[in-house]
């Protein structure tokens, strides 16, 4: 489904089994069919502990076996997510890190178990909590170019912020003044929407580069955000814009 059509499906989301399905469906469509969402450390803000496999379509067996023999503690791919916020593979993990013998044994039985090819990425949260998200091909042959990665970005995302407001318990999703975002910001996140550059929306708002990046810098900080896409994302879940 188009970018558009997968945010107001996800927002729209009665639970997290139903948010589930509609993220899944759509890495399917990019040949990753196993998902594993995890708390890596204790959240303060949503009042969760940290907890591997929060969300997961990982193999039972697997699942069984990774924890009996405390794999969490050598896993190269989870100590990976940890530093790295962008979507990164486990053949570009062990192609740029040589692995000790416990580390590649992870990786070697995990294929052995059905998960190739996988892709992983962490988001920090606004209390500087981490989550985690691995996903896996059970038949390998995955894209892994730069725009599978951009859009495999910006679902994970989505899931988590659809996710987290589902699951948080007394912690309600509100908008404070110190939030709201000005007339000018939100036309400058719709046009960041619209994947125009900082210097397009300059001059399509007759402002300078300098002010627009001077409007980014204060969304940022609004929205407890990094960048253009997490800033759309967010504001757009928040009812802040509508794309």
């Amino acid at each position: 489904m188009k970018i558009e059509e997968y945010i107001e499906a996800t927002n729209n989301a009665e639970t997290p089994e139903e948010l589930f399905k509609i993220f899944l469906g759509e890495l399917e469509c990019l040949g990753l069919d196993r998902v594993i969402y995890s708390y890596m450390t204790d959240s303060p803000f949503l009042k969760k502990n940290a907890q591997h496999g929060v969300v997961r379509n990982y193999p039972d067996d697997w699942m069984k076996y990774y924890g009996e023999n405390n794999y969490i503690t050598y896993d190269p791919v989870y100590r990976a997510a940890f530093i790295s916020r962008k979507p990164f593979t486990w053949n570009e993990l062990e192609r740029k890190n040589e692995l000790k013998p416990k580390q590649a044994q992870v990786m070697r039985e995990a294929r052995e178990a059905g998960l190739r090819d996988g892709i992983a990425m962490s988001i920090q949260g606004p209390s500087g909590e981490i989550v985690g998200i691995g996903m896996a091909s059970s038949m390998g042959g995955v894209d892994s170019c730069k725009n599978a990665l951009s859009k495999i970005y910006m679902l994970v995302n989505q899931f988590h912020f659809c996710h987290s407001d589902m699951v948080m318990e007394d912690v309600p999703l509100a908008i404070n003044c110190a939030q709201q975002l000005t007339p000018r910001e939100r036309d400058v996140l719709l046009w960041c929407g619209q994947n125009k550059s900082s210097s397009d929306i300059a001059t399509i708002l007759n402002i300078s580069e300098k002010t627009v990046e001077f409007h980014l810098a204060k969304i940022y900080k609004k929205l407890g955000v990094n960048g253009k896409i997490l800033a759309v994302l967010k504001a757009s879940h928040l009812g802040m814009i509508r794309l």
